[in-house]
Parts: C-alpha cells; sequence; structure tokens
C-alpha cells in the first residue's frame, strides 16, 4: 500500500532546505532539464509554437509528428534525452497538454501569429526592437505553465531501450508562478513525500529525492493561481 506522508513531519524540513548559492554540476548520467533543447522542441507537435505542447508521436509519414490521445503507445508531450534514459515531463490526465510558456522578453501577444506554411499550427509572433518578427521557435528559452490551478506536471524518467519507468534523483528545481506550489515524490519504497507550499524559488532537493519514480506539482490548495517549473536538475540513480 502506498504510504502518505503528512505535512507536518515535512514543515521544518521545507523550510530547512534554502536556496543554496551555486547549482549542482551536470555531469555522466546527470541532466539540467531546461526547457531549452531544440532538438527536444523540434519533436513536439508543431514545436509548441502557440505554447501548446500536446501529445506527440511519429506519424506514418516519414518526417512528420501528429497528435494523439493519452496513453497511446509510443507517445509523449515533453521528451528529453538524459545520458541512456529519457525524461518525460507531461501531465496527470486532465488537460491532454501541458503549456512551454516562451521566457524571453517581446512574447505578448500583441503581435498575433504566423502560419509558416508547413502544415502545422501557427505559432507566436516576437516583438523586437518595436518590430513584430517570426522566431525560430526551437531556439526561444522556455518554461512549463499548467493551465489552471487544479492542472499536476509530472516528472518521470524511463529506459530509452525497455521503455519501462526507471529511478531517479532530484538534485534541484526551480519553482515559478505567482503563488505557492505543491511538491510531491513517489519513492521506490511506495512512500508519498509532499511539501504542501514552496513558494516559488530555487530548490536544493537532493537530500530526499534519492530513488524517486515521479513527481508532481501544482498549485497549493487554496489558490488560484497556475505554476511555472524553470528547470531542474537529476540523475540517473542507477550511474
Amino acid at each position: 500500500m502506498m504510504k502518505s506522508i503528512g505535512y507536518a513531519v515535512l514543515a521544518a524540513a521545507a523550510v530547512a532546505f534554502a536556496p543554496s548559492g551555486g547549482e549542482a554540476q551536470v555531469g555522466s548520467g546527470e541532466c539540467l532539464i531546461n526547457f531549452d533543447d531544440s532538438a527536444t522542441l523540434s519533436n513536439i507537435y508543431a514545436q509548441a509554437r502557440d505554447t501548446f505542447a500536446l501529445n506527440t508521436r511519429a506519424s506514418s509519414s516519414e518526417g512528420r509528428l501528429e497528435t494523439c490521445a493519452r496513453g497511446d503507445v509510443g507517445c509523449w508531450i515533453y521528451r528529453q534525452r538524459c545520458a541512456r534514459n529519457y525524461v518525460h515531463v507531461d501531465e496527470v490526465p486532465r488537460y491532454n497538454h501541458i503549456h512551454l510558456s516562451f521566457s524571453a522578453p517581446g512574447f505578448d501577444g500583441t503581435c498575433g501569429f504566423h502560419d509558416p506554411g508547413d502544415g502545422y499550427p501557427p505559432g507566436m509572433r516576437k516583438k523586437v526592437n518595436g518590430q513584430c518578427v517570426n522566431p525560430d521557435w526551437v531556439r526561444e528559452p522556455r518554461l512549463v505553465n499548467t493551465h489552471w490551478p487544479d492542472h499536476w506536471v509530472r516528472i518521470e524518467m524511463e529506459d530509452q531501450y525497455t521503455r519501462e519507468p526507471t529511478l531517479f534523483a532530484m538534485q534541484t528545481i526551480r519553482l515559478g508562478g505567482a503563488g505557492p506550489v505543491q511538491l510531491w515524490f513517489h519513492n521506490s519504497r511506495d512512500e508519498w513525500w509532499y511539501w504542501d507550499e514552496l513558494a516559488p524559488n530555487w530548490w536544493d532537493v537532493s537530500r530526499w529525492m534519492q530513488d524517486v519514480d515521479g513527481v508532481y506539482a501544482r498549485t497549493a490548495d487554496g489558490y488560484d493561481s497556475v505554476i511555472s517549473i524553470e528547470d531542474f536538475h537529476l540523475r540517473d540513480f542507477s550511474d
């Protein structure tokens, strides 16, 4: 059975791991996922150029991507290589997408959308020096946003060959948004641990997240804001 660890146990711990001054270095079997990887963005349907990262798979047509239903075999939302594994950032099924919002200045919505004529939906234009331009969407920095306060973002890792879930250790996570975040994780001992309110900040969680198979984040209960994840650093637990 799953074991839920109450907030009272973790309240002091959440205060204790205040962000430190330097970030962990990325080494063998370690990855900093910051949603700026152009190869990964190129393998999302329409490059999430309207910010909507939809469930994606390769179609039967060479070189084309198509949307798919949640649970279909071979689908992903955001899937980035980490050593011999894949890191998946998706959602607990509800809206069939997450938002990969542009974090650079200029994407304020005033420039509308542009259709490059490649058969995919149009993407957001960018304002540069007062002029609207068509950006290279896969080279624009991003962050993950939830759709509504009840929307869960999920982080998992899978073996690239067997496609089976694998354990990992999360070192740090940078949370954003306008309000507090509840952050949960599940470990190999079938225990659930959580912080029910973490302020938007950079957090060192390495003391606790050493053998996890899933990390989950959403808006803290009682708040109407949405959250963002700017980056996180993890490693293969077996490495």
